[in-house]
């Protein structure tokens, strides 16, 4: 995130802030937008040094996604492995990563995540980084596994359920509950009750928690699902995608 994006991260907090003192509606209007603007912790000197270190045998990675491009890194030969950060993190954090890896017989490749770290965008959402995943496995032609950590497990999750490809996943301290998630981000920016009210409300009507349930895929999967659990029955199963439409 440039300057620029700072700016807009602290106005929106500011927004946020103010908000929660008069209408819980106003307030998670902002609190959501905040949601979705990734965070940066500034980097102690002993932090940046160490990092430093870790990527002094990487290549630059660059790949094209969106309007834009994802910077990373690559290191190693062999099977691909790709690492995938946490929210408002970036891919230099998983670096101790990087040696056990290549000296496995592994080819390391990360990238900074949209709106995170040298790569562009001020917001996101888990599915545009899921969007990512994908294309940054597609460029390297596909990937053996994947160590994902924090956010970066669930947002891989998505990315799983999209058709990514890997043989072996691995979740370092992935994040599975949101109310801990939430927690967390109303203790970081310090926000009123009724700003995390609003935010609430709005991110139940952004992911169409109620919606989904009269959705034709998700009746038909779920009812494939289901089906595909009974063995041994010889009663007649109607199709899947015949039971969604009822």
């Amino acid at each position: 995130m440039n300057r620029a994006g700072g700016r807009v991260l602290w106005l929106t907090w500011l927004a946020a802030r103010v908000g929660g003192r008069f209408s819980e509606r106003i307030a998670g209007f902002f609190a959501w937008r905040l949601w979705f603007t990734p965070w940066r912790l500034e980097l102690s000197e002993r932090a940046r040094i160490r990092e430093a270190g870790w990527l002094e045998k990487t290549t630059p990675l660059s790949i094209p996604f969106g309007r834009g491009v994802l910077h990373g890194f690559t290191a190693g030969e062999g099977p691909s492995v790709l690492l995938v950060h946490g929210w408002g993190d970036r891919a230099s954090r998983l670096g101790a990563l990087i040696a056990p890896l290549v000296d496995a017989g592994f080819r390391v490749v990360a990238v900074d995540l949209p709106a995170h770290g040298a790569s562009p965008g001020v917001r996101t959402n888990a599915y545009g980084v899921a969007a990512a995943i994908r294309a940054t496995a597609q460029h390297v032609g596909g990937v053996y596994g994947v160590v994902a950590h924090s956010m970066g497990g669930l947002e891989t999750i998505i990315a799983l359920r999209q058709e990514l490809a890997a043989e072996r996943v691995v979740l370092l301290a992935s994040a599975v509950r949101l109310h801990h998630a939430m927690e967390r981000f109303e203790t970081m920016f310090v926000l009123r009750p009724r700003a995390m009210r609003g935010l609430a409300a709005a991110l139940t009507r952004g992911l169409g928690h109620d919606r989904l349930l009269r959705d034709p895929d998700v009746v038909g999967e779920a009812v494939a699902f289901l089906r595909s659990g009974v063995e041994g029955d010889r009663r007649a199963l109607p199709d899947a995608a015949t039971a969604s439409r009822r």
